[in-house]
């Protein structure tokens, strides 16, 4: 992944999470760059909204299920490949990458790494990356493959969601990162 300036690099968490599907990445990628369709494949996701064309530079907004929304920037953006970005709040800075990998004519490799910078990284990383297997799941099935492995639970009864909530002792009730399956 490439590099970025950081304001914090003094405290990081990172972790990458990967799955093989059976679509090429033309296939895939027509999924990443349909922002405002991201809830169908992303039960975290209640709203999004992108302010412009797919491309770096541009901001949008997500609303993660019964939260507050959030600004992302997309930071890198290459077309069949990679998308990068970026979510600040406070002093955290969370970097997503979200690579594709040709392994065949149908088949990839799609990889979600997270990076995250600064006061509470330890604990927003993981609880922001919690439901990352399943949402690679949801998104193989949106683009009709079968999954390569499959999540402990029952998937129609298993629902992911997330907020942000800082650590920082002098702003407690901003955002933090949750991963919590409802029945």
């Amino acid at each position: 992944m490439r590099r970025f300036p950081r304001k914090h690099n003094h405290l990081m968490w990172n972790k990458s999470f990967s799955k093989e599907i059976d679509a090429s990445p033309p296939a895939i990628w027509s999924l990443f760059r349909n922002v405002n369709t991201w809830k169908q494949w992303n039960a975290g996701v209640e709203e999004m909204e992108i302010f412009g064309s797919f491309a770096a530079g541009t901001e949008f907004r997500m609303k993660p299920s019964g939260q507050n929304s959030l600004t992302l920037r997309l930071l890198e953006v290459r077309e069949n490949e990679l998308f990068v970005d970026e979510t600040r709040v406070e002093d955290l800075t969370v970097i997503v990458s979200h690579r594709i990998e040709a392994l065949g004519t149908h088949r990839s490799r799609v990889t979600f790494t997270i990076e995250a910078y600064g006061p509470g990284c330890e604990e927003a990383g993981p609880a922001i990356s919690a439901d990352f297997h399943s949402t690679l799941d949801s998104l193989a099935s949106s683009v009709g493959q079968r999954s390569t492995w499959t999540p402990k639970g029952n998937p129609s009864t298993r629902r992911q969601s997330f907020s942000l909530v800082s650590s920082n002792a002098r702003d407690a009730n901003i955002y933090s990162f949750h991963s919590t399956p409802s029945s």
